[in-house]
């Protein structure tokens, strides 16, 4: 690519980036509907398993889960560039330099993308975002970040409204759609980032601040989903 500088012109050289991408359904659209660079190669895996034999630049693990043993299939390629959708675990919790990113259903966002990264790969961040087309923000390197943490407290504040019996699921989710003009009803939203994910976040976050300690009629749901 010819580049003009003051009066003079230089050769900016098109670097070819390969990625390889563990993903749910709904990022896997969210990815492709962006317009990708021709520069940019990208190959699907369907298991953590297979990610780390694809001999790629950057890896994205969008299912990542540090219960679920992903740390081992990721251990052959940590040297390389890592990107991982963990909302809760830090990067001290995940234990090896990577960049985190908020992969959660309805958060996940290509035109505004809620990122932690390591020191050690910050400058990567422009080259990788600039390859798929995503827009960024850097946000603290705390469980929830900034979004997810805001949106489960909404959702625990609603389950306290429904064990309180003040109303219904269907009209507390229909009074904060109309009321507050968010995209989803609390319940809904839970639905559809999972209520598993919200309910260790809240109890990670009762941790150190009270003010998310879990709704008893969440947990009651919850536990009654585990039990079956």
């Amino acid at each position: 690519m010819l580049i003009g500088k003051g009066t003079k012109l230089f050769y900016q050289k098109k670097t070819n980036m390969h990625i390889a991408i563990l993903a749910t359904d709904w990022m896997r659209k969210a990815i492709e509907a962006t317009t990708i660079p021709a520069t940019t190669h990208i190959t699907w895996v369907a298991h953590i398993s297979e990610l780390a034999k694809v001999h790629a630049d950057v890896y994205i693990d969008g299912l990542y889960d540090i219960e679920d043993n992903h740390n081992t299939f990721l251990q052959p390629i940590q040297h390389k560039s890592i990107w991982i959708s963990s909302v809760i675990q830090t990067i001290d919790d995940i234990a090896f330099p990577c960049t985190r990113f908020n992969g959660w259903n309805t958060l996940f966002n290509t035109k505004n993308v809620e990122i932690v990264t390591h020191a050690s790969l910050k400058e990567n961040i422009i080259s990788i975002t600039n390859a798929l087309q995503w827009n960024y923000t850097i946000v603290p390197d705390t469980p929830g970040m900034v979004t997810a943490k805001i949106i489960a407290m909404i959702i625990n504040e609603a389950y306290y409204t429904l064990g309180d019996e003040v109303s219904t699921k269907k009209n507390i989710d229909i009074a904060m759609q109309l009321g507050t003009n968010y995209p989803y009803g609390p319940f809904e939203w839970a639905a559809h980032i999972g209520l598993e994910h919200i309910y260790k976040l809240l109890k990670n976050l009762s941790i150190s601040d009270e003010r998310f300690m879990v709704a008893k009629a969440l947990e009651v749901e919850w536990l009654g989903k585990l039990k079956g």
